[in-house]
């Protein structure tokens, strides 16, 4: 047996931090006084009616309660990356924590340790984030429904997966082996049953409350989609092969 690998959930130290972070976020706000926690889920959630200017021109109202346009760039750019913070209850985020474990720990693994290699995996994951919202945005340009949770993020995570989880040793950290092409059939089986499923619980409205219509199934695919495409630009793995 290979004593490079590792099991599979013996988490690097980026993802542990995250894990930790999510639960610690979602953990105090728990402690809050409702109005508060309403207060934060407003500011960091993303309303992709809080952009609506950018579709019907500046002079756009909103006619939904408590939904105004974002005044500012830093309040306008902030929920692109802080939804991914804020979950809608324990079950919601421990579903998501099951998913970034592994495909976390695989990724992670993949770009290997040390300063810059965490600064990558935390800069891939977050724009896999983005790209979940806008997405989201583009199915649903006026929507006032808050768009909350990592999964965009975590989607992002298992399509840069998909492009070394298929090698033999690959999830195991081997940095040495090849990425499989994006078009490898076995990539691409992979990616089209991750997006039939989420088309799927999306259409008939099963997410972690199992209330009907609130599956961001698009920034899943979204998400999913960046991070197959954009995983080989953030690679950095030894260019000597097995």
């Amino acid at each position: 047996m290979d004593s490079q690998r590792q099991p599979i959930l013996n988490l690097p130290q980026p993802v542990t931090w995250l894990l930790v972070f999510l639960f610690g976020f979602h953990g105090v706000r728990q402690l809050l006084p409702i109005r508060l926690d309403d207060y934060l889920i407003y500011y960091l959630a993303f309303v992709p009616a809080r952009y609506r200017g950018l579709f019907d021109g500046p002079a756009a109202t909103i006619t939904a309660p408590a939904i105004e346009v974002a005044d500012s760039v830093f309040a306008a750019a902030l929920p692109f990356v802080a939804h991914t913070f804020i979950h809608a209850d324990w079950f919601h985020l421990g579903l998501n924590l099951l998913w970034l474990m592994p495909f976390g720990a695989g990724v992670a693994r993949r770009f290997g340790s040390g300063r810059r290699a965490t600064i990558r995996f935390f800069v891939f994951y977050f724009i896999c984030g983005v790209a979940g919202a806008i997405t989201h945005m583009i199915f649903y340009p006026t929507g006032t429904m808050p768009l909350v949770g990592a999964s965009g993020a975590i989607s992002g995570l298992m399509g840069g997966a998909a492009r070394f989880m298929f090698v033999p040793g690959g999830f195991y950290g081997n940095r040495y082996l090849r990425l499989s092409p994006i078009f490898d059939p076995r990539v691409i089986v992979f990616a089209v049953v991750f997006v039939l499923i989420n088309i799927l619980f999306g259409t008939i409205g099963f997410d972690a409350v199992q209330s009907p219509g609130l599956v961001a199934w698009q920034a899943h695919i979204g998400g999913f989609l960046t991070g197959l495409f954009l995983f080989g630009f953030f690679d950095r793995a030894p260019k000597a092969y097995a």
